[in-house]
């Protein structure tokens, strides 16, 4: 966002340490980084100093859009592992399809987890349901493109990767010479058959 010119450096605050209190204490005049699945709901409902609506906007509606949580191997063990993600990928997009037709099951494990776990900050039935909704709705969860779940699309992830080494550069990160996107993603080990209903 500073790189793209959106936020100006000078009012950056990296000291966000997850809770609702700074935004609070500006009664709402701050943007504040947060998950669209969830701090919405955890605001309006949740935060009882605020306990109002609040807007968001996706930070890849301006041009930052990575692929969050994807499966990653070092590049020298994906040959070993390649029998292992032949299998194994094919069974992660079934259960994110799976999970989507029908999260109840794993929100209630989930939630279970987290009281068993004791993390330290509440987690809700009322987000954990407001976050399937959110994440279809958004298109934050999907096919992308095509009929696909779990697979990378090459334009996104070029202009992403761009984007990227730019950013890294910019603060200083040597990244290795003559790196392409294609270098660090692969839809080899993707069924292309499993997808979420339209």
């Amino acid at each position: 966002m500073v790189n793209e010119g959106i936020i100006d450096a000078s009012i950056e605050d990296g000291g966000y340490d997850g809770t609702p209190a700074a935004f609070v204490a500006a009664q709402g005049k701050d943007a504040q980084q947060g998950f669209a699945s969830a701090e919405p709901y955890i605001y309006e409902n949740e935060v009882t100093d605020w306990g109002k609506k609040i807007d968001y906007a996706l930070v890849s509606d301006e041009g930052w859009d990575p692929y969050s949580s994807a499966v990653s191997v070092r590049t020298d063990d994906l040959e070993d592992l390649s029998g292992c993600l032949k299998a194994f990928v094919p069974v992660m997009q079934q259960a994110e399809v799976d999970f989507f037709d029908d999260p109840s099951a794993t929100i209630d494990l989930i939630l279970d987890a987290t009281d068993q776990y004791d993390l330290g900050y509440p987690y809700s039935k009322g987000v954990a349901e407001y976050s399937v909704k959110t994440q279809l709705a958004d298109g934050l969860a999907g096919n992308g493109e095509n009929d696909t779940i779990g697979d990378f699309d090459e334009a996104r992830s070029a202009d992403f990767f761009d984007k990227a080494v730019k950013t890294f550069e910019g603060q200083g990160t040597t990244v290795k010479s003559g790196l392409k996107a294609t270098d660090i993603y692969t839809n080899e080990f993707i069924d292309p058959s499993i997808g979420l209903s339209k």
